[in-house]
């Protein structure tokens, strides 16, 4: 109990909860996508609804380039899971595999830590319909990659 004059011992403030801008809208496209009745969820409404989103929350985004971007980096994560790409074969996606990794992204965040941790073949959902591409070709972007891997002997001659 409180007596009078005790005052009560301050507590610290609580931190102001920081959440990444691109993972909001990551999960407000699977909110959105996951409203949709089951026949009409497939690539074409899943872009849809990332169109969707990203229009009417440009403040957040900004650019598109920007979450397309980061689609591409967790994608990039996904698909270094141990065995994504055994998985994806053994499903018959073999040359799909970022196709895959992007529509896992999608899927949300607890579902991308699944698969980092347990792998792959823990997730439960349909992959088959991961084959479309996702991210437009406009937003891609290739990496360079050294042909030999001599580019300093290369140079010295």
């Amino acid at each position: 109990m409180k007596q009078l004059g005790q005052q009560q011992p301050e507590t610290a403030p609580r931190r102001k909860r920081v959440v990444d801008p691109m993972a909001l809208l990551d999960s407000l496209v699977l909110r959105k996508f996951k409203a949709l009745p089951s026949d009409l969820q497939n690539t074409e409404t899943k872009v849809a609804c990332i169109n969707a989103v990203l229009a009417s929350h440009k403040e957040k985004c900004g650019d598109p380039a920007r979450f397309y971007g980061w689609i591409l980096g967790q994608a990039a994560l996904v698909k270094r899971t141990f065995d994504f790409m055994t998985v994806c074969e053994q499903k018959g996606l073999k040359g799909f595999e970022q196709n895959v990794a992007e529509h896992l992204v999608i899927e949300g965040k607890a579902v991308c830590n699944n698969i980092r941790m347990n792998g792959l073949a823990s997730y439960e959902g349909n992959l088959g319909m991961f084959r479309d591409k996702l991210v437009p070709d406009a937003y891609r972007f290739e990496q360079p990659m050294a042909e030999s891997g001599n580019e300093k002997d290369s140079a010295d001659e």
